[in-house]
């Protein structure tokens, strides 16, 4: 079963984060700051909360990974994750941004869904997309407001926070307005097959067919098939046993977990149908892979 957080805390306390939160809806924190703390690696798990993060990339030479997408070529990018996504990371040393994460709570006097208000909080919408240094400038100046208010300590210090981080999601929703509006560029499948991939990253551990994603997609499995293919020249399925393949070799490759848990984690059967499909689509059993990953260390 993936480890799943109800509180920031516990989240905070189990990727190694060295501050801890007073306020149970809200924690912020610089990016640069949580060197070298927090783990560079985290294995899948869920959470109860939001993220909102903006980073920076110096020379786009780190990767950054949420969902298993990663985005080693963008220099700068908003990042958005509901308490629906299935997480996990890898990441190097060098980027910088912030990292905001936040309960829904915080919103009480809004009488909208927040994903409704905030579609990059639905699953069905890109929750990583790339913006402008000049832009990354300009919110930062509205992130590092959040930050100083995050200590405040007058006597509306909570009110005023929250009612800064609803301006900063309103901010961001003008850069993804300028995002989606930059899509509609795209062919009808490059964008089919945009929001296909975007599922298949944050649903790998829970569906593993075409024809599941083409019903959450509302289109036949032959259409998306097509689609993806005309898109990219690979089929559907391939992005889905690419994306399982991928995950499991980071767990194999950056932790000590055994294959039978590593198996369990990735929502195998056992660890023998786990070893078939990891032999079939690498060519190598896990261990034998593992065995290589240490040889070379």
């Amino acid at each position: 079963m993936l480890p799943h957080f109800t509180t920031i805390n516990e989240f905070l306390e189990a990727a190694g984060f060295a501050g801890r939160t007073q306020n149970p809806y809200f924690y912020m924190v610089r990016l640069e700051e949580t060197y070298p703390h927090v783990r560079s690696v985290m294995p899948p798990f869920r959470k109860d909360f939001y993220l909102v993060a903006l980073v920076h990339n110096p020379g786009a030479k780190s990767a950054f990974q949420i969902d298993g997408a990663e985005r080693a070529q963008l220099a700068d990018y908003l990042v958005f994750q509901s308490p629906g996504h299935v997480l996990a990371w890898q990441r190097q040393p060098g980027m910088s941004g912030y990292l905001v994460y936040f309960k829904a709570e915080c919103f009480t006097f809004l009488r909208s869904v927040l994903a409704d208000e905030f579609p990059f909080f639905d699953l069905l919408h890109t929750n990583f997309f790339q913006i402008t240094p000049a832009l990354f400038t300009d919110l930062s100046a509205d992130f590092d407001g959040l930050l100083r208010e995050q200590n405040g300590t007058h006597l509306f210090s909570e009110q005023v926070l929250y009612a800064k981080l609803l301006a900063v999601l309103y901010r961001c929703r003008v850069a993804y307005q300028t995002f989606q509006e930059s899509q509609l560029n795209q062919s009808a499948a490059t964008l089919l097959t945009t929001r296909f991939v975007s599922l298949v990253q944050a649903n790998y551990l829970s569906y593993r067919t075409v024809e599941a994603y083409a019903s959450l997609l509302a289109v036949t499995p032959n259409h998306l098939n097509d689609s993806v293919r005309k898109a990219t020249g690979r089929n559907a399925y391939r992005f889905i046993t690419d994306k399982l393949t991928q995950e499991a070799q980071s767990l194999i490759r950056f932790t000590a977990a055994d294959i039978s848990e590593i198996a369990y984690q990735l929502n195998f059967s056992g660890p023998a149908h786990f070893s078939k499909f990891f032999k079939k689509h690498t060519g190598q059993t896990p261990g034998d892979f593992r065995r290589e990953v240490e040889s070379v260390k």
